[in-house]
């Protein structure tokens, strides 16, 4: 299944944290829009990051009841399926991931504008590096241990296809980090903040250009290049290069304050171009197949995902703006939820699968879906009051901090 989540490795304390050494040239930077102070910012992509996050369980748990069955479990023949469900999953991944690197590009720039490059691949690493590796061998183990059990099958061969299973945006985030550490001289001065390029008109064509990103590796593709096949660890090379453009997208939001005001006062025409553009794609995806087809609808796909998210985060700004303690809370232990959530997920599903669909019992795949979400919920965010909060060692190895 295409990866779904993922989530931002960044927290409000973290960057809280990380600001004490910074030097009083670099906090000036990031202060100076009035409608955007920090902590509201914060506050806002936060609360957003939080949202996003526990979607994956939304995500999976729609997945393991849908009718499409190219997820991670074969279901028998008369296993109760939906295809409702497939609407959900295939709605929320839409933007989802998008989204998610976007505000990952923005947290990122401004963490490394704080405390400088090699204190930022030094963050990375702990946050990042270190819950991935804790994870891999101990939650994604437990998974492809029972689904091993289930299908029958060796567990050190499923374990080999499925060790970074759900967490691969943690791999994708550590390839941008570094990426960003190489070109911080690209973006940490005053490159960015010419008053040209912070302009209106520039701001629309940066939009209005910004499919055209991912064209050359869809060029790269045309001529023979396995641009959709896995490479181990890294993945597929087009996912890696597509949510990358979004993760710079964010970065240029971070550098261009006053972009943040123009996407907030110009949510309706996002609203627009996303109908225009979904209704755009629909009728292309009739025309017959072709080279310029391929790549007209490699436009009018993405310009339609980035109008999506530029939807979201203008919303976010107006309606996740206020500080909300429940958000608060959730925003904190969204890491770890969905750090355990995935293995949760697929244990269910195996029980209602093993007491369900073999003793013939007609139980709606809706119900159980639902159900699923609010146990795997539950047992999650347990997990990071419980455990993870309480125990600082176990705080250090699921979230870096």
């Amino acid at each position: 299944m295409s990866p779904a989540t993922g989530a931002n490795s960044l927290s409000t304390s973290t960057i809280s944290s990380s600001t004490g050494g910074a030097h009083a040239s670099s906090k000036n930077t990031y202060a100076k829009h009035p409608r955007h102070k920090r902590n509201t910012r914060e506050c806002y992509l936060d609360n957003l990051r939080g949202i996003l996050m526990v979607m994956g369980i939304v995500l999976h748990a729609a997945a393991g009841f849908s009718s499409n069955s190219g997820w991670l479990i074969n279901y028998p023949s008369d296993f109760q399926t939906s295809t409702f469900l497939n609407g959900i999953n295939a709605g929320i991944h839409s933007f989802r991931m998008p989204l998610f690197f976007m505000v990952a590009g923005y947290f990122a720039m401004l963490v490394i504008g704080k405390v400088g490059g090699k204190m930022f691949i030094q963050q990375r690493l702990l946050r990042i590096a270190l819950p991935l590796l804790v994870c891999m061998l101990t939650f994604n183990a437990f998974q492809s241990w029972i689904l091993s059990i289930y299908e029958q099958s060796a567990f050190v061969a499923l374990y080999q296809q499925q060790a970074i299973s759900h967490l691969w945006f943690l791999v994708n985030l550590i390839v941008y980090s570094f990426l960003l550490f190489i070109c911080v001289p690209m973006f940490s001065h005053d490159t960015l903040k010419v008053k040209a390029f912070s302009s209106k008109k520039c701001f629309f064509v940066i939009i209005a250009s910004f499919p055209f990103f991912v064209f050359p590796i869809l060029v790269l593709g045309q001529i023979g290049v396995p641009i959709y096949q896995n490479i181990p660890v890294v993945g597929m090379p087009y996912y890696l290069y597509f949510y990358f453009c979004f993760f710079v997208f964010g970065l240029l939001l971070q550098r261009q304050t006053a972009w943040l005001d123009l996407l907030q006062r110009s949510l309706p025409l996002w609203g627009f171009l996303y109908v225009l553009s979904f209704v755009m794609k629909h009728y292309m995806n009739m025309m017959p197949e072709g080279f310029i087809i391929t790549l007209a609808l490699a436009y009018i796909d993405l310009f339609n995902v980035l109008c999506l998210c530029l939807c979201l985060w203008g919303g976010s700004m107006h309606i996740l703006a206020k500080h909300n303690v429940w958000l608060t809370k959730l925003a904190d232990a969204s890491y770890s939820i969905y750090l355990i959530h995935h293995c949760l997920v697929v244990a269910f599903v195996l029980v209602a699968n093993y007491y369900f669909a073999r003793a013939s019992s007609n139980v709606n795949p809706f119900a159980l879906f639902v159900c699923c979400m609010v146990v795997v919920f539950i047992l999650s965010y347990a997990f990071h009051a419980l455990i993870v909060k309480r125990i600082a060692l176990i705080r250090m190895f699921f979230n870096g901090k």
